[in-house]
């Protein structure tokens, strides 16, 4: 259904990219390289993760923005 519209969509990003507001830089996100890797690794955590349900979403939700893995 998105084919046409957003070809990258469901892939990790293949460039650099961060937060501006303003023409103010927020954050910048990990290498895009390096993306792959973390993905794996905060999956291989949340499988592991032990803490409260709750915490483990709010823990996993700031890693994933953080390393900002989708275009």
């Amino acid at each position: 259904m998105m084919a046409d519209i957003l070809t990258s969509a469901g892939q990790f990003r293949h460039k650099a990219v961060g937060i501006h507001k303003g023409g103010e830089v927020h954050h910048v996100a990990p290498p895009a390289h390096k993306v792959s890797g973390l993905m794996a690794d905060l999956m291989q955590w949340l499988q592991q993760a032990k803490d409260h349900p709750l915490i483990t979403s709010y823990v996993f939700h700031y890693e994933f923005e953080f390393i900002h893995p989708l275009c």
